[in-house]
């Protein structure tokens, strides 16, 4: 693929996977086009059907999970600035996005649902060592699951309205900062 097609495709990627975060899997892909700043057909010659550009937004926040959770448990250092890092990384990785699409995408094509079912797993497997590594730090509770975990992130990272985030632009790290000390143990 030649070098501006290639950034065609990233730049498309990246429209969808915004409006994604805004908008849901229903997003206007002649908008996704348009937030690119490319034409509808260069859009359809790199995804020919909306299905074909959700799975490829699903793909890359895969890879980039992946990435992620793989960084984290072969890291260094203080075990909290790590975790802290961790859920940032992860919660600035559009999960709601991957949300809408893996739904789009599962609901109607079932041989891609086993490609991401394999991916769900592997996933959730390096988040429950991301977990055990955090609890054996003393930074969560024994009871906490990767799914837990990561149902919490998905509800905190929402998208808020543009104009909620005006006006407080930090809350995104204060929910997140509540969040990560609502995990940590109770004493008992």
């Amino acid at each position: 693929m030649r070098a501006d097609a290639r950034a065609n495709r990233q730049d498309l990627l990246a429209a969808a996977a915004h409006l994604l975060q805004e908008q849901g899997a229903g997003m206007s892909l002649r908008a996704v086009a348009q937030e690119a700043g490319l034409g509808v057909g260069t859009l359809y010659r790199h995804f020919p059907t909306r299905r074909d550009l959700l799975t490829a937004v699903l793909e890359q926040v895969v890879v980039r999970i992946r990435r992620i959770l793989t960084r984290f448990i072969a890291g260094v250092g203080d075990p909290q600035e790590r975790w802290r890092r961790l859920a940032s990384e992860l919660a600035e990785a559009n999960l709601t996005s991957m949300l809408a699409a893996l739904d789009s995408v599962t609901a109607r094509d079932l041989p891609q649902h086993d490609l991401f079912d394999e991916a769900e797993e592997e996933i959730l497997d390096l988040a429950d060592r991301a977990v055990a590594m955090a609890a054996e730090a003393g930074l969560v509770g024994e009871d906490l699951t990767a799914r837990h975990y990561f149902m919490g992130l998905l509800t905190l990272t929402r998208p808020l309205t543009s104009d909620v985030l005006d006006r407080f632009p930090e809350q995104n790290d204060w929910l997140l900062d509540v969040y990560l000390r609502g995990l940590r143990p109770t004493a008992g």
